[in-house]
């Protein structure tokens, strides 16, 4: 007989029932937790490489804007640096700094943009290019500086009071001078220099400075050899030390344009190494932001195989745990249930003495104590009903002694007689009697 309870009280938790729940339930969690887990990363990621292209094609275009905005800025201090002298510096000033300014100022403003964008990602080599718009900064602190120092150096050349308006009235001065006096030679000079400055003052080259120099030493050589009756004149006689001082004074002016020429020169080569530092900066931004744009496009497709990767192995995993559970249960169903089909099928054939033994507390326990019970009670049965006939047939048997034995008697006392041994040994009566 089994061991186990024959009421229904099995435990909740160790019921089939309860196993199939359970383990659909951790299929179910399991599934979820993996698929959850695994669209919630893989979210996240495709979210950040979006936005790695997003913020990288951002860069891209903010760096062409930086790149017109100096160009723009630059056009203007051209147009300013060859505009100057024909239109004046204030008007020239008036005219194209502020649009100098203005566009440097708007690259600043984009620059600031980038720098904000920057910092919304985590591609490091996007990041680096944080360097390259300080660099950037940097550049346009050194063209503002050169630039300003430029303009200044312009003002004090072209403005009312400057150096050139000095230098034209110094040889104004010396011209009408030197026009009267006997020797022709003296005006000729000063007509001389004043074409040299002219063309030095319109082209700036250093042949031109040259040239000018070189009139001023002929005319202190042409002093020094003069007669006293060469710088005769109708109002007075000139002389040589006058001129002479008159004469420094006049060169003093032209050097010193010279000099601010010359760091006009010198900015105008800063203009030109920041606008080529400035546009290879401006291109390693485009490279850089470029490859980064490809780099999170190449991630993003990576992503969708890993996605991919991701859905199959939950697939798998679900797939292998509803496996297990099917044969766990399997398990827990069938060998119970071979076990009372093979006692149904030998209890069939007649063999009432069969035990179905159970360990599990479920369900089939429950079947098995019951069917043991009804195994018990039917060789009770089955045991009774054998009794019952072969009484009967004993009993049957007997009479049927007792009905030959007695054909053969005829004497009444010996019949009787006959009656009594056959009922005490036929029935196993002590003592009969016939009354």
């Amino acid at each position: 007989m089994s061991s186990l309870p024959p009421s229904g009280a099995v435990r909740r938790y160790e019921s089939i029932r309860a196993h199939l729940f359970l383990w659909l339930g951790l299929i179910l969690v399991v599934s979820l937790i993996t698929a959850l887990g695994a669209f919630v990363s893989l979210r996240q990621l495709r979210s950040q490489f979006q936005n790695t292209v997003i913020v990288a094609d951002e860069i891209r275009e903010r760096g062409l804007v930086v790149e017109n905005n100096f160009l723009i800025a630059r056009k203007a201090e051209a147009e300013f640096l060859l505009g100057w002298h024909a239109i004046g510096y204030d008007q020239a000033a008036e005219l194209y700094k502020p649009q100098v300014w203005g566009h440097l100022q708007a690259a600043r403003q984009v620059m600031r943009e980038m720098e904000n964008l920057l910092k919304t990602i985590e591609d490091p080599q996007l990041q680096a290019l944080s360097s390259d718009i300080t660099q950037l900064r940097d550049l346009f602190r050194r063209y503002e500086v050169a630039f300003e120092t430029a303009a200044q150096a312009f003002a004090t050349r072209s403005s009312a009071d400057g150096l050139e308006s000095r230098l034209a009235g110094q040889l104004a001065q010396l011209e009408k001078t030197l026009q009267p006096t006997a020797n022709p030679s003296f005006y000729q000079t000063v007509l001389e220099l004043r074409a040299v400055e002219n063309a030095y003052l319109i082209s700036n080259q250093p042949e031109a400075a040259a040239a000018t120099q070189a009139v001023f030493k002929r005319f202190y050589a042409l002093l020094a050899d003069s007669a006293p009756t060469d710088l005769m004149t109708p109002a007075q006689t000139l002389t040589p030390t006058l001129l002479t001082e008159h004469l420094v004074a006049h060169e003093i002016t032209f050097n010193e344009i010279v000099q601010l020429n010359d760091k006009i020169t010198a900015n105008l080569r800063t203009f030109a190494e920041v606008t080529t530092q400035t546009e290879t900066v401006l291109t390693h931004i485009g490279t850089e932001s470029e490859a980064g744009a490809n780099r999170a496009h190449a991630a993003l497709d990576t992503l969708g195989t890993q996605i991919g990767w991701y859905l199959g192995a939950s697939i798998a995993l679900t797939l292998g745990l509803t496996l297990l559970a099917i044969i766990r249960l399997a398990r827990r169903v069938l060998s119970p249930l071979g076990q009372l089909q093979t006692a149904a099928a030998l209890i069939e054939q007649g063999t009432l003495d069969q035990v179905v033994t159970v360990k599990n507390r479920d369900e089939f326990s429950i079947l098995a104590a019951a069917f043991n019970r009804m195994t018990t009670r039917l060789r009770e049965v089955v045991g009774s009903l054998e009794n019952k006939v072969a009484e009967r047939t004993r009993r049957l048997e007997m009479m049927a002694r007792l009905s030959e034995s007695l054909s053969t008697i005829l004497v009444v006392e010996e019949l009787l007689i006959e009656v009594l041994y056959q009922l005490k040994d036929g029935f196993h009566y002590d003592r009969p009697y016939i009354y």
